[in-house]
């Protein structure tokens, strides 16, 4: 992370020009941008993690959820913002969350309510898989020895989920899940 925060989200000005127009071209493409930020993480073919010191709220907490870990720092602050500045949040928040923790009420709780989570909590609600002090976290995350295959296993649905339809009725079955998890 190297400063003092993770990352404090999305530039506001890129969401109030969506707000005002949402087809207009230059503002559909600065918040593509934002967006493309943390769902390229997810096609990353290697393990990533995040290690997360001070704040990660909004778009830089949706960063940290694209993830495959997170490894944080015990006065690191999740926090989703998106009700407190009075928007709806964006980027598969809702998605990241419950994908991460699995947890309905957590993922409303900090979703919908905009509920923060700290350091030693998010270990406890599956938020992050380990936190330490801040001038600690870095090498924590460098230092972990959790085998790829592990860390994809706790990323995928089980299957007993499959096939799973998301919100915008597409649907996904990824067939022989032991063979897909030896790939892995």
């Amino acid at each position: 992370t190297g400063g003092r925060h993770f990352c404090a989200g999305a530039v506001r000005e890129v969401l109030a020009d969506v707000g005002r127009d949402p087809v207009e071209d230059t503002a559909y493409r600065n918040l593509e941008t934002v967006y493309a930020a943390f769902t390229t993480i997810g096609t990353i073919e290697l393990p990533t993690i995040a290690a997360v010191r001070g704040a990660a709220v909004g778009a830089g907490l949706n960063l940290a959820l694209a993830t495959d870990l997170r490894v944080v720092s015990t006065t690191a602050r999740l926090l989703p913002g998106f009700a407190q500045i009075g928007i709806h949040p964006g980027g598969g928040h809702f998605s990241l969350l419950h994908r991460t923790t699995g947890s309905r009420e957590l993922t409303a709780a900090m979703g919908l309510f905009g509920e923060e989570v700290r350091g030693e909590r998010a270990v406890e609600l599956g938020l992050a898989w380990s936190a330490h002090e801040d001038d600690e976290v870095e090498q924590a995350a460098r230092e972990l020895d959790i085998p790829v295959d592990e860390i994809r296993r706790r990323n995928l649905l089980t299957p007993s989920e499959l096939p799973h339809a998301n919100g915008l009725g597409l649907t996904f079955d990824i067939g022989d899940f032991p063979a897909v998890l030896e790939k892995a």
